[in-house]
């Protein structure tokens, strides 16, 4: 089952946002810097999706990863298009 989230952007004068997401009666409130801010935009852009949307695929992403990593252990490694191995390590 998939959860229905809803959020809310607010560009503000420092040049952050402010970025709200709401799930039921649950409420997230997220000060963003302007390059995560960029960096979420540029993502919606390139998959036609709304920044919201892309805010939670991000968040669904990252859950699922973790836990994988804590259920299986292991590490996480992405192949290149070169072929080399790199590791991909998560902040705690």
């Amino acid at each position: 089952m998939e959860d229905s989230l809803s959020a809310k952007i607010t560009p503000l004068s420092d040049g952050s946002v402010h970025l709200q997401v709401l799930e039921g009666s649950q409420r997230l409130s997220v000060t963003l810097p302007q390059s995560s801010y960029n960096q979420l935009v540029q993502f919606a852009e390139a998959r036609g999706i709304s920044i919201a949307e892309a805010a939670r695929r991000a968040i669904r992403r990252d859950n699922f990863i973790q836990s994988l990593l804590q259920e299986k252990g292991g590490r996480l490694m992405i192949e290149t298009p070169d072929g080399r191995i790199s590791y991909i390590y998560f902040d705690e």
